[in-house]
């Protein structure tokens, strides 16, 4: 192998010669947009997304509650997330009776 060639293959495997085509690029970033556009829909459907992002983490307690007391559960969690910001650990600053 020559100078020529050796400096040939090095700059195939840098990179220089195994461009991607514009149209082939342009296919690729459609596929990659349409693959995450499925991934981002099927997470927008998916029970497990949403849970995950919710901040109640004893949701079967707070629907028993909310039967017990005959109160709506969504209510139930706005309460308590307006009170204490679903922190299991927060302390009133006023006393109860205040």
């Amino acid at each position: 192998m020559n100078a020529l060639e050796q400096k040939s293959s090095l700059g195939a495997l840098a990179g220089g010669s195994t461009a991607i085509p514009a149209r082939r690029r342009g296919r690729l970033g459609l596929l990659l947009g349409l693959l995450a556009l499925c991934l981002a829909l099927w997470a927008w459907r998916s029970q497990a997304f949403w849970d995950a992002l919710s901040p109640v983490t004893q949701k079967q307690l707070l629907y028993e509650l909310a039967g017990t007391e005959k109160v709506d559960p969504l209510l139930l969690a706005a309460i308590i997330k307006s009170e204490s910001g679903f922190n299991p650990f927060a302390e009133s600053r006023r006393a109860p009776w205040a």
